[in-house]
């Protein structure tokens, strides 16, 4: 039986295979002067890019930068929201794209 593997997918495989490429592996980076952080961790399970995943759970772009690099942390509220995307990715994703929630 054959799967198929959807285009998300392969691009993340990709995007992924380049910066061990470049970098080293995940393991290798972590700690030394690429950490992977939780937030970074939790895009990439979900095979999204930063501007995919920005605009699927309408977080500012630099926002997530910021997380990710390393320069801010998530404060509570934002801790809460990633722990609420995480549990439930699709679920979040259409309570956000419904159109009562556009309007807010």
């Amino acid at each position: 039986m054959t799967s198929v593997i959807s285009r998300k997918v392969i691009e993340a495989a990709f995007a992924e295979a380049a910066q061990v490429v470049r970098f080293g592996s995940t393991k290798e980076r972590a700690g030394i002067f690429l950490p992977v952080g939780p937030v970074t961790e939790l895009r990439q399970r979900l095979a999204l890019n930063r501007q995919e995943f920005a605009r699927r759970y309408r977080i500012p772009l630099e926002q997530l930068d910021a997380w990710e690099r390393g320069s801010q942390q998530p404060d509570e509220v934002a801790k809460a929201y990633l722990a609420v995307i995480a549990a439930d990715p699709e679920a979040t994703a259409t309570a956000l794209a419904c159109p009562a929630a556009a309007a807010e």
